[in-house]
């Protein structure tokens, strides 16, 4: 049985968000949606060559990790002081 790509992205997203609730850190979040974004991007025709998906991962789970980490840490967890 053989799965298309955007279906194996999406699994492989899923698990990773699923281990982010056994190893919680707020790191796997971002890599578990860039594997979803990747997911999207194969199923609309954007990406057909695993070197564009792997460009397409990378490049979403650095630039959500960079972008998204210290506004979500200032929103969910208080700094002591």
């Amino acid at each position: 049985m053989d799965l298309p790509s955007e279906a194996v992205w999406f699994l492989i997203g899923l698990m990773v968000m699923l281990l982010e609730l056994a190893a919680p850190g707020g790191v796997l979040v971002f890599f578990g949606a860039a594997a979803w974004i990747t997911a999207f991007a194969v199923y609309i025709g954007l990406a057909d060559s695993m070197e564009l998906q792997l460009v397409i991962f990378s490049t979403a789970s650095a630039s959500l990790f960079a972008g998204l980490r210290k506004w979500l840490r200032g929103k969910f967890f208080q700094e002591e002081n």
